[in-house]
């Protein structure tokens, strides 16, 4: 990625103005009449994209702690110079946002900032780093590199989470990017609720504005391994921090088991045991995320699936008292065949010869449709899978 165009300072000047041209003619497409709140730019980059070395990049890293977030700071500081230039012209007024923001992303190789934070928690920062009188910019931090599987304390989790606090102090009202999931391994359970809880207080605590949680940020339709669950409950905390967590759970599988809650909380903590025993005995650590469990029969199982297909055995017979009740029927059992679907892949990919497959397979078929699951992994579309048996 380049942000000073190998120190040509006339290509500089050309890759500024485009940019800038390109954020202008959003904000005359998107009018604030019609997109009131569509107010931030942001200028972003593309995972395992490396910036650039050259020797003018290089000399700006190294004036600034390092960090090559140092040069895109300053890249966005003058392109939103001249946006702001651009949208403060008379014959611009229809086009003026008075709480306009530009973001960049402060993501893997960009992450660390380009300052020193001292023992008294103020920043060594140059001057050069400043955004212009006028121009809002601000760092969107994504931490790819926490374990989310861990709490806050984790001491594998105490560097990344220093920048929480460390980019807090330069840029205010900052945005944060999460993570939580096998990217790789859209059907298998992760567990993230030890780490959410205190993550959003911290963000509190360091007055952050803006939070993102993303998981299955490509599924469309029901999303099985409790993500569904996941997404209310950092949604839940991301609002009010203060929420507790378990209390959030109990709620959660009251209002979509009714009577299957119980069952249904025993498989969800069926899960989570499963998933503490494989972090600790494989020694995952915050790149587990690409991994694929419910394609390695050494990380799942049968026993664990045996135990999984009792639990829902369990669940389903509890809503059995609803059938004369066909909308709350139907809807209970909506929500337990999602999580059905977690152990039945496992079952057909893993342990075909220990279950009877003709049944679980047009099953799983079924409700992959009808439900509008449309992923397995994130870039990897469910079709193949499905037409593999």
């Amino acid at each position: 990625v380049l942000f000073r165009s190998h120190g040509n300072g006339d290509k500089l000047e050309k890759m500024l103005d485009i940019c800038a041209q390109k954020i202008e003619q959003s904000l005359r497409w998107y009018t604030k009449e019609n997109y009131p709140y569509m107010n931030t730019a942001h200028l972003g980059i593309e995972d395992n994209i490396p910036t650039c070395g050259c020797d003018s990049c290089t000399k700006v890293k190294n004036a600034h702690n390092g960090a090559d977030s140092a040069a895109v700071l300053i890249f966005v500081n003058r392109v939103g110079e001249k946006v702001m230039e651009w949208m403060n012209k008379p014959e611009n007024a229809a086009y003026k946002r008075d709480d306009f923001t530009f973001t960049f992303f402060a993501y893997q190789s960009t992450l660390n900032p380009p300052f020193s934070v001292n023992s008294d928690g103020t920043i060594n920062a140059s001057g050069d780093l400043k955004s212009p009188e006028g121009v809002n910019v601000k760092a969107f931090t994504a931490f790819s590199s926490l374990d989310y599987a861990h709490t806050t304390d984790y001491p594998a989790n105490a560097a990344p989470l220093a920048l929480v606090s460390d980019w807090a102090k330069f840029t205010t009202d900052g945005w944060a990017w999460t993570y939580g999931c096998f990217f790789n391994d859209y059907f298998c359970f992760f567990d993230m609720y030890s780490f959410y809880e205190d993550f959003y207080k911290i963000l509190y605590k360091n007055k952050y504005r803006f939070t993102f949680a993303q998981f299955h940020s490509e599924q469309r339709g029901a999303d099985t391994g409790f993500f569904t669950l996941a997404n209310y409950l950092t949604c839940k905390m991301a609002w009010d921090s203060s929420l507790k967590m378990n209390d959030l759970i109990d709620e959660y599988f009251d209002a979509m088991y009714l009577d299957a809650a119980d069952s249904m909380k025993e498989y969800f903590l069926e899960c989570r045991l499963w998933f503490a025993e494989s972090h600790e005995k494989e020694g995952w650590g915050w790149s587990s995320n690409q991994l694929q469990p419910t394609n390695n029969a050494s990380l799942i199982s049968l026993g664990f699936i045996n135990t999984l297909f009792e639990k829902l055995d369990k669940a389903y017979a509890a809503i059995e008292k609803y059938r004369m009740d066909e909308e709350t029927y139907s809807k209970l059992k909506e929500h337990i065949d999602i999580e059905w679907l977690f152990p039945a892949k496992c079952a057909i990919g893993l342990y075909s010869s220990k279950y009877d497959v003709s049944a679980i397979k047009p099953k799983f078929k079924s409700l992959c449709n009808s439900l509008g699951i449309t992923k397995v992994a994130e870039n990897v579309g469910i079709e193949s899978f499905l037409d593999s048996f």
